[in-house]
């Protein structure tokens, strides 16, 4: 059992240590964040509910993929070598493959005059709601940028 335990420690360690390394990372973790949080007025079903959540929990792994492909090549080596930048260049193409596509889906969901609607007639009548949306552009730009090294 403590070693099963111990396996979601390491899995949630290497989250966190991408999210304090890997600058795309944060990016798709503030788009998903702001994406989840519009959706309530947009997404009219569960199975709705249920692409968006995957696409985004895709996304991000995707890109825990890539970032762990690309530190073991470069392990490999630090000098230039066709074959691994191949290799780091097909693991980010997955990524955008996908990341496209998760914007596309939301395209398709979110370009709809019924959510928008809903969205600003809410915003009118809680003005705080835009106001956080707002307000977190701050922290998630400073998030985003990471660390000083």
């Amino acid at each position: 059992m403590i070693r099963f335990l111990k396996s979601f420690k390491n899995a949630f360690n290497g989250i966190i240590f991408e999210a304090k390394n890997g600058r795309n990372f944060r990016v798709q973790i503030i788009a998903a964040i702001y994406c989840l949080s519009i959706s309530p007025f947009f997404l009219e079903n569960k199975t709705q509910w249920a692409v968006v959540i995957i696409l985004c929990t895709l996304v991000l792994s995707a890109e825990l993929f890539n970032a762990a492909i690309e530190k073991n090549c470069d392990r490999i080596t630090t000098e230039y070598d066709e074959k691994i930048k191949n290799i780091k260049d097909m693991a980010a193409g997955a990524v955008l493959i996908l990341s496209v596509c998760s914007v596309a889906v939301a395209a398709v969901f979110f370009a709809n005059e019924k959510g928008i609607n809903r969205f600003f007639d809410y915003c009118k009548d809680n003005i705080w709601y835009p106001l956080v949306l707002v307000i977190f552009i701050i922290p998630s730009i400073v998030f985003i940028k990471g660390k000083k090294n």
